[in-house]
């Protein structure tokens, strides 16, 4: 079965939404980090989480990234219905 423009559309819509709403968790730990203030063990495990939001969201930009230029080359390319 042949994929479809608006099936691969709908897909890096997705992809986008999971993006943004990684980003939104990054900057709201990191507003809360701030708002603790440095010494605190909650600031510190916060620091943790934001560290560890960094390299997931890289993989998803990347992904999106990805599946946006495959979807370009397979729109160029005629082979989506």
């Amino acid at each position: 079965m042949a994929e479809t423009l608006a099936e691969r559309q709908k897909l890096q819509r997705i992809l986008e939404d999971i993006h943004n709403s990684l980003i939104a968790v990054s900057q709201k730990v990191a507003g809360l980090e701030l708002d603790l203030g440095e010494g605190s063990d909650l600031s510190a495990q916060l620091d943790e989480v934001v560290a560890g939001l960094g390299p997931l969201i890289d993989r998803v930009t990347a992904l999106e990234s990805d599946y946006r230029m495959e979807t370009n080359r397979l729109q160029n390319e005629d082979e989506l219905a």
